[in-house]
């Protein structure tokens, strides 16, 4: 089983977050969001969800293995990097990076 907690709780979401919880090897544990509304609203959606304020509480996290990141795009490198480096597995909304250099 693999615990996934999600980083960014916009209005597209739910579409990858819904796929991940119906997989019978995956779980939704955690959602991050400055936004505590935003973060409350997508965790009512799961089972014993927990909210964190920020990346980096949930990245800290033993209890999560992977996480889907959905913040805005100039977001995606710092936080897929600092993901990798916790040991998180990481699945990204496109776009990678918004450049070449980025993405390398």
């Amino acid at each position: 089983m693999v615990r996934f907690g999600i980083i960014g709780a916009g209005a597209i979401v739910p579409r990858g977050a819904d796929d991940i919880a119906s997989n019978s090897d995956g779980v939704i544990v955690a959602v991050a969001d400055p936004n505590q509304e935003r973060a409350r609203e997508l965790a009512s959606r799961y089972e014993d969800v927990k909210i964190f304020t920020n990346a980096e509480q949930l990245l800290s996290s033993s209890e999560i293995d992977a996480v889907y990141v959905a913040v805005p795009n100039h977001l995606h490198v710092p936080i897929s990097i600092r993901a990798l480096q916790a040991g998180k597995h990481v699945l990204l909304e496109k776009p990678l990076a918004l450049s070449t250099e980025d993405a390398k």
